[in-house]
Order: C-alpha cells, then structure tokens, then sequence
C-alpha cells in the first residue's frame, strides 16, 4: 500500500519546530474560509489537504509571522523581517519600548509594534453553518492562530489518529468549534476525528487542480527601508518618534533598472502614503526566490498528489 512520504510523527516533529522558512508571499482574502464568522456553539468540518511544495516539513501548514501598523487611520499587514532572517525595524522598536531601562520605555507602543503569529493551511469545506457564495471554490485556505494549531499538535500526538490527516483516503477530517470564553471567540474544543474517512474519489482531480502552494499566502513581504518608514508613520499615529537608538537597516545601491520609491511600495500594499516628510528612494522590494518554472513545479507536485491517491485506491482494492 503507498504511504504519504511523512508519517504522522513526522508531523508532530515539525510543528513543534519553530519556522525557518525565507520565502514570501501575499494575501488574496477571497481565497480564504472565514471560519469565525460562524455563530457560537456550531461547527465546520474541513479537510485539510497537503501543501503543493513537497519540501515544507509541516506538511500542510506553514508558520506566517507579521505586524499589523496602524498607518493614517489603516491597518495594514505586512511580513515580519525576521521570518525572512533579515533585521525587522517593527521587532528593533518593539524590543526598546518594552525595555524597562530604556528611555523610550512605552508598553502599549511595544505590544502596537509587537508581532503576531498565525498558520495557513488550504482544506475542503465539508460542513459550515456559513452562508457560503455561489462561486465559491472547492479549495479553500484558512489563516488561524496558535490556540488551533496546538490542537492539532495535541491530536497527532494523542495516539487517537490512525494515519496522516491529509490524505484524501483514510485521512482525518477537523472540526472547528467555535465557543466563547468570557467575550473572546475560542476554538479550545476543536479537534481532529478519530474515525478515518475517504474524500470522493471522483472529486481528486478537482481538488487537486485548486490546491496552494501555501508560502506565497503569507503576509507580504517589503523591504527594510519601506519597513522602516511605515513604523514611523505608525508610531507618528500614536503620538510620538520611532526609538533614536534603533539601528537603520542598509540601504544597498539599487542594481534593477526599475526602482520604486518608498511612498510607491507603500502604495503597492494599498495604504495611502503617510505624511512621513521627504521620501528616498530604494531598490524596489524583491520577491524571495522563486522556481524559474512554478507553473511546471506546481504541476508535477500535483502529479505526485494524484499518483498518491490513485496508489491508495488501488492498494484498497477500490
């Protein structure tokens, strides 16, 4: 019978390893299940599927580390540096506000600067009390914290799950179930099935045709400069400068013969430019490396994914 390349202990391995990835991605919110628009005390049941890049160790969930700046009355989202093992101007100030012994110790700027940690994965919505579109797809992603993702964690390693989650046959659906806890929505209670089911066999190829490659869904990536400037403007909001003594990045030379200026990049996020004073321009921000072929890339990993699927089909006889 084929197996899944990773076992269920594989898993639990790397979810409990804190992420080192460098690539990036954007948002395409469409895209994404909104789960907690559910009313409280109801239940969706998904499927999660696993992730089109084969070299993720999670399998199908990938760490996505952020700040949210409050620019000119926006919020806006963007990639924390350090997930990319670059210097992160909103860490640096963050790190000095909360500092007891620094002069520019503030609190509630640290946690404004702090960053937030959440996990996207892509699974079939399988059961929802959520109105859902007309054109929605079958393939869903979904963008949630710490407190599911240790569920999960919880549940690989309860012994309870016979196989890997994700596969589409003899896999393990997950229900999300939403409860209050005072006035916050919690998801304490939400848990894989024990009990092993089938995907429809005449639903892969659909499935498989909408799947992710879930690293370009993280938050979107800008360079330091841009960074930098956008924390500024974020802490001109609030009333009061960035830290004097929170190191600048570099600059390098721009080299592509294409540059954009930093109101530009900030434009390109959909915020409008922050009364910052002069701008300065810098090389404009670069995208992690990416396959030189992903259309093709892409595509033999969803032929692995199939070949997988029909191995199982056929070990079961079916």
């Amino acid at each position: 019978m084929f197996k899944n390349k990773r076992s269920l202990a594989d898993l639990v391995s790397a979810f409990e390893t804190k992420n080192t990835d460098t690539t990036s991605g954007n948002d395409d919110w469409k895209k994404f299940f909104h789960f907690y628009k559910a009313a409280v005390d109801t239940t969706s049941t998904v499927r999660f599927l696993p992730d089109l890049d084969e070299d993720n160790p999670r399998g199908f969930v990938v760490e996505n580390l952020y700040h949210e700046l409050n620019i000119n009355g926006r919020k806006e989202r963007v990639a924390c540096l350090r997930m990319h093992g670059e210097d992160c101007p909103a860490c640096k100030a963050s790190e000095q506000f909360y500092d007891e012994k620094s002069p520019n110790h503030n609190p509630a700027k640290g946690k404004a600067m702090y960053r937030k940690k959440s996990y996207i994965a892509q699974a079939v919505v399988l059961e929802t009390t959520i109105q859902m579109r007309d054109d929605a797809p079958l393939v869903f992603l979904l963008d949630f914290g710490p407190q599911i993702y240790n569920k999960m964690i919880a549940d690989m390693k309860s012994g309870d799950l016979e196989n890997n989650p994700v596969e589409f046959q003899g896999g393990h659906n997950f229900r999300i179930r939403k409860s209050l806890n005072g006035t916050e929505n919690s998801y304490a209670t939400s848990s894989f099935s024990p009990k092993p089911t089938d995907l429809p066999a005449d639903m892969i190829d659909q499935i498989v045709d909408q799947m992710y490659d879930l690293k370009n869904y993280r938050a979107k990536r800008v360079d330091a400069a841009v960074m930098e400037t956008m924390v500024n403007a974020a802490l001109n909001s609030m009333g009061g400068p960035a830290p004097q003594n929170v190191a600048k990045p570099t600059v390098q030379p721009a080299v592509q013969p294409e540059q954009k200026t930093v109101a530009q990049q900030i434009g390109d996020l959909g915020v409008d430019s922050p009364d910052v004073g002069t701008d300065t321009t810098v090389s404009a921000a670069q995208p992690a490396p990416t396959p030189a072929a992903p259309a093709s890339s892409g595509q033999s990993a969803r032929d692995v994914i199939r070949a997988r699927a029909a191995a199982l089909r056929a070990g079961r006889g079916e």
